[in-house]
């Protein structure tokens, strides 16, 4: 082979090689780590035999903290005891994040047993996965009202103030009734009082009674 025809192959031979490594460079590289975690939904309360009006959200990253787009992110709830099913009736549901790595899910039907309910959640994204476990819990003393809505009671503080001042202001008014009653008896001859009998209080002595 003559000279000038090796340098040429050897030319060619270079140029491909620079182009392989050039394409190389520009494939982007598989993600090392995913990390996931919840948005909302951890630790909320439901009603027993309700469907859960709020959503779980979760989000999904990379090592970095850039948000990961097209994962596969399985939410599971338990075959047993306290759980219930997704819309589809089934207790397992597949979702993938957008490009700002999230997903959620909602409308839970939940089951008549009162407890807690561990939901896993897992995401995968070439090849790589990660996994979470997010606590609720059903509840049986969420009044009626909250049943409804499925969405438990998100403010059970409030409620129990609110139910202390009716509870105060149910004797204050009952107090009143009493005094009413024990005031119109002792203007008159009845068994509540009489003007021959005033009442006494303390010392010195505090004569109630009608004028003579």
């Amino acid at each position: 082979m003559k000279p000038r025809r090796i340098a040429a192959f050897a030319v060619a031979a270079l140029l491909i090689n620079g182009q392989s490594a050039a394409a190389a460079a520009e494939t982007p590289s598989e993600i090392a780590i995913l990390q996931m975690k919840v948005i909302e939904g951890d630790g909320a309360i439901h009603a027993v035999s309700s469907r859960s009006t709020g959503r779980l959200v979760v989000l999904v990253t990379d090592e970095t903290g850039k948000p990961v787009e097209a994962a596969a992110v399985s939410f599971r709830l338990p075959d047993e005891g306290p759980g219930g099913a997704f819309r589809s009736g089934l207790r397992n549901e597949i979702l993938l994040t957008g490009p700002d790595g999230r997903a959620s899910v909602g409308g839970i039907q939940w089951n008549d047993i009162q407890g807690p309910v561990r939901i896993r959640i897992t995401a995968v994204k070439d090849k790589v996965r990660a996994g979470i476990v997010v606590d609720q819990y059903l509840s049986d003393q969420i009044p009626a009202r909250s049943r409804v809505s499925g969405s438990g009671d998100a403010h059970p503080g409030k409620r129990s103030k609110w139910l202390a001042i009716a509870l105060i202001a149910g004797g204050a008014a009952a107090a009143g009734v009493a005094l009413g009653v024990r005031g119109s008896g002792s203007g008159g001859s009845g068994p509540g009082g009489s003007p021959n009998n005033p009442v006494q209080i303390g010392t010195p002595t505090i004569s109630i009674g009608s004028p003579r």
